[in-house]
């Protein structure tokens, strides 16, 4: 005898501070408390056949509650990532902040919505963040509203003229010098020296390095594909030569190139953390005016400005880490903090 199914049970989603139940892989919306409007909507929803769009359980006319706009976004986002139009992390991205707006917002329907509601959140959730940090915030918002409006569930976007944010990108450039001072700071940490060496051997983005597998190595680069802003797959090659080629050949064999102490693949936010210590021990290694910053991309931003440097055209340079010519200019070279350099460049350049 076939065994039937089990009927899904009403679940409490705490980042959201509301009831849901989960059918056919989308999770639905009940409330926020289980009264008996929500078991009638639990039930209406368990009663709809698969292929049966059930009504949806918190709207009322064309007055969506938003917190129901925000599921059906991240489970939109959800099934491009199954279907590898987007990568894992762009799902993550928008869940970190939209689940949090979600819970702020509670039961606020649209037309209650005002822009007051995403400037107190801000202020709520991210009371210490920097303009950068509540740049992307705001972002995912704007872009939660204008799929709304491309899917025809509302007509206008509620947030349109937010002054966002200015995002200012990282000024770091990390010299010889410092990367020794680096070192002399992490005595015997070598996973995590080998990771950093490797990023500022190759200029590729923390997060391939933090992927790659012995899979992804052919015997002199590293080949993984990835998925662009136009949703479009390519072939990304990060070239191996010298001791980022030796640092490869030395920790493969155990799946993931680069893993912690305990031989786990390195998390966004472990890595995180550990550059966190690493920050911290230099404050306390060197004098406040001798101080400089230090993060995972500040590796890819000084490969790229000494390259740039040594006369490496900014096409090729482009193409050696992955990104496009304009990026490079707009974002990462700092060539105009190294004045010696500059000068040397306009004495060449009149002769």
């Amino acid at each position: 005898m076939k065994r039937q199914p089990r009927e899904p049970k009403p679940f409490y989603k705490a980042s959201h501070k509301a009831w849901y139940v989960q059918k056919d892989g989308k999770q639905h919306r009940l409330g926020p408390v289980m009264d008996d409007e929500a078991k009638r909507l639990y039930h209406q929803i368990l009663a709809a056949s698969p292929d049966e769009k059930p009504a949806d359980p918190v709207v009322a006319g064309d007055d969506p509650i938003v917190a129901t706009l925000i599921d059906d976004f991240l489970f939109s986002v959800q099934q491009d990532v199954k279907r590898e139009k987007l990568a894992p992390r762009t799902y993550d991205w928008y869940y970190y902040h939209l689940s949090k707006f979600a819970a702020y917002l509670g039961e606020t329907k649209l037309s209650a919505f005002k822009k007051t509601h995403l400037k107190k959140w801000l202020e709520t959730d991210y009371p210490d963040a920097g303009n950068n940090y509540l740049n992307g915030a705001v972002r995912t918002v704007s872009r939660l509203f204008n799929w709304s409006i491309e899917n025809e569930l509302i007509t206008a976007n509620p947030i349109a003229h937010f002054k966002r944010p200015s995002y200012t990108p990282r000024e770091c450039y990390l010299s010889e010098a410092q990367w020794k001072t680096v070192l002399s700071v992490l005595k015997a940490d070598g996973p995590f020296i080998d990771l950093m060496n490797f990023l500022r051997l190759t200029g590729c983005r923390p997060h391939e390095a933090r992927i790659v597998t012995d899979a992804h190595f052919d015997g002199d680069s590293l080949v993984l594909e990835r998925v662009n802003s136009k949703s479009k797959r390519k072939r990304r090659v990060i070239l191996l030569e010298g001791k980022a080629l030796e640092i490869v050949k030395r920790r493969a064999g155990n799946g993931f190139i680069f893993t912690n102490h305990d031989g786990n693949q390195w998390t966004s936010y472990a890595l995180n953390c550990r550059f966190t210590q690493l920050r911290k021990k230099l404050a306390k290694k060197l004098d406040k005016k001798d101080q400089f910053p230090v993060f995972a991309y500040a590796f890819r931003h000084s490969f790229i400005t000494d390259a740039l440097k040594r006369g490496v055209n900014p096409s090729t340079v482009a193409t050696l880490v992955g990104s496009s010519v304009e990026m490079i200019s707009r974002v990462y070279s700092h060539l105009y903090q190294d004045n010696d350099h500059l000068r040397a460049e306009m004495r060449r350049a009149v002769g």
